[in-house]
């Protein structure tokens, strides 16, 4: 079954460890659940996010079975969240990585140059 896609991509970096090694885009909930256990995201179910792993795991699996917009929107918001606790990507890196609105996509295009 193929799932939709998330609202805005989530950038997570590829090792929190050394954020030099990049960043990845997140942009469906296969890639979220293959993520769990990837980037950083994994040391999570064992430390003080744990309810905050759980909850995106269980969030991704309800979309991933029944991949309705609100269960797709509720996967989205815990992913995030938790990405946001676990490996932050900072906000300068996210607007040029993944840029959401219009005014980031221009301001990500001139950083570029």
């Amino acid at each position: 079954m193929d799932s939709l896609p998330f609202p805005s991509a989530v950038v997570v970096w590829l090792d929190p460890r050394r954020p030099d090694f990049g960043v990845k885009l997140v942009e469906d909930v296969p890639e979220a659940l293959y993520s769990l256990h990837r980037h950083g995201l994994e040391e999570a179910i064992r430390g003080p996010q744990s309810g905050l792993w759980k909850s995106a795991a269980g969030a991704l699996v309800q979309a991933e079975v029944d991949p309705s917009p609100s269960n797709l929107r509720v996967a989205y918001e815990a992913f995030l969240q938790l990405a946001k606790c676990v490996a932050p990507v900072p906000t300068k890196i996210r607007k040029v990585v993944c840029p959401r609105a219009p005014r980031e996509r221009i301001a990500s295009f001139f950083s570029m140059a």
